[in-house]
C-alpha cells in the first residue's frame, strides 16, 4: 500500500499533504475514502 502511495507521489498524482494524511490513516488503521 505504501509503495502505491510512493508511486503516486513520484507521478505527482497526489500532493505531499494528501500522501501524509493517507500515511497517518494507514498507520492509525483507518480506511481512507
Amino acid at each position: 500500500m505504501l509503495r502505491q502511495l510512493e508511486n503516486e507521489l513520484k507521478n505527482n498524482e497526489i500532493s505531499a499533504e494528501d500522501a501524509w494524511k493517507r500515511c497517518l490513516e494507514i498507520r492509525d488503521g483507518k480506511k481512507s475514502k
